[in-house]
């Protein structure tokens, strides 16, 4: 429910939006500067999603990517690393804003107004 919910504002927002519900169909989606900005869950059916965007991280350095979670204060004890924020639910309209204004001020090239919503 909560994929969905950041996909419809983000794409009230006008942006290209693409939900995968796990780790398997993101990875397997992803490919280098395809997206400017991942939001993901994380805690996934099938993994981890700090994992996940450690590994989308190593393909594409540029990528902006964000954990969404029920517990933001359970991040506290591990340091960042390929990650550049925390979301925590309920996730606001505007954290969710400023989510894509940190993308668009990491993108070399501009931001395409992509942006990968949900769970993965």
């Amino acid at each position: 429910a909560v994929a969905e919910v950041l996909s419809l504002l983000l794409g009230a927002d006008g942006h290209q939006v693409e939900h995968e519900a796990d780790v398997r169909d993101a990875r397997a989606r992803f490919a280098a500067g395809a997206f400017d900005l991942v939001l993901c869950d994380q805690h996934l059916p099938d993994g981890c999603g700090r994992e996940l965007l450690a590994k989308l991280r190593q393909i594409d350095p540029a990528l902006t990517g964000f954990l969404v979670t029920g517990d933001p204060e359970s991040l506290h004890s591990s340091s960042p690393g390929s990650i550049d924020g925390v979301l925590a639910k309920p996730v606001s309209r505007d954290d969710l804003r400023r989510a894509v204004s940190v993308a668009r001020a990491r993108s070399r090239d501009g931001f395409s107004d992509q942006a990968r919503s949900g769970d993965a």
